[in-house]
């Protein structure tokens, strides 16, 4: 494909609410790209703060704003953007996150030469501290392959990361709004299904972490890893050391939730699959002997922070 041909075929989706500060740096790194996006579709989900002020003084021929006259959450503002896009080719910014300028000139060639059975291109990514601008870590792309089995057992990237064909999502549909958290992980199931799923090595985009996204809020990650167990049961049954894995994880998070029942639950289901694990028996038996405790124990021991931020991963 050459650049003037690819250049006219992304359509770069940014659901935002109350951001209006982060919002302003994401569109300026897809408008820094050194090639460019035919359009960014902003789609604003209510906003209360200068989120439309901000928008305004962005005007440009390449922004289109959506707003919604009331809170729906991001996946029904990727939705909103995906059917009002007119790109061949989809990408999706996190507004707190940000794209290096290269992102779309490395992806956009590699995805418009891969057949079509390859679905999306992914990329490697830094996690940065907000405060302090450091990268803490680095995804990069396994060597293994992306297929189902693997979304099975882990998100793998962040929404912020790969180019899809539209072709793609009409095939699979789009983000289930119904889902609190985990619905990137929820299309890359439903894409794996169909289609291939291909990655290139460069470091193109960053995550970054403030302590304001729902990777900080325990409550929320928690019913969300349920709900992903529950919609994906059926996959999952089919691979004994993957369902394992999620009851364990789903039942943790619950726990460290202060749904200590249901949190047991999970993790004595996930003891039947693999009663070796002398660990979850630990789990269980500390959670029945002071639920509180054993949540604070969690916290503190099981999950990642990034510059003191804990992350419920």
């Amino acid at each position: 494909m050459a650049e003037g041909a690819a250049a006219q075929v992304v359509s770069v989706i940014i659901p935002t609410r109350n951001r209006a500060g982060y919002l302003c740096r994401a569109i300026d790194s897809v408008r820094r790209q050194t090639l460019a996006a035919l359009e960014i579709i902003v789609v604003d989900d209510a906003s209360d703060d200068d989120t439309p002020v901000a928008l305004a003084t962005l005007a440009g021929p390449d922004l289109h704003v959506i707003r919604t006259e009331r809170r729906q959450g991001a996946s029904h503002a990727r939705n909103l953007g995906i059917a009002a896009a007119r790109g061949s080719l989809l990408g999706f910014l996190d507004d707190d996150d940000r794209w290096l300028p290269e992102k779309l000139a490395v992806q956009v060639p590699a995805l418009a030469a891969a057949p079509s059975s390859v679905g999306l291109v992914c990329c490697a990514y830094h996690v940065v501290s907000e405060s302090s601008g450091r990268v803490a870590r680095t995804w990069r792309p396994p060597t293994q392959p992306m297929d189902l089995r693997y979304f099975l057992r882990t998100t793998g990237f962040m929404t912020t990361v790969p180019l899809l064909r539209r072709a793609c999502l009409d095939a699979v549909g789009g983000f289930d709004a119904a889902l609190e958290g985990g619905q990137d992980l929820d299309l890359w199931i439903r894409v794996a299904e169909r289609f291939i799923v291909m990655a290139v090595p460069d470091v193109l985009a960053e995550h970054h972490i403030h302590g304001r996204q729902i990777t900080s809020d325990l409550p929320a990650k928690a019913r969300a890893a349920a709900a992903i167990l529950r919609k994906h049961r059926e996959q999952l049954s089919a691979h004994p050391d993957l369902l394992r894995r999620h009851l364990e994880r789903t039942g943790l998070l619950l726990c460290a939730a202060g749904n200590a029942e249901a949190g047991r639950l999970c993790l004595a289901e996930a003891l039947e699959l693999a009663p070796h694990r002398d660990e979850l028996r630990t789990h269980i038996e500390r959670s029945h002997q002071d639920a509180t405790g054993h949540a604070g124990e969690l916290i503190a021991s099981v999950f990642p922070t990034v510059d003191g931020i804990r992350l419920f991963y």
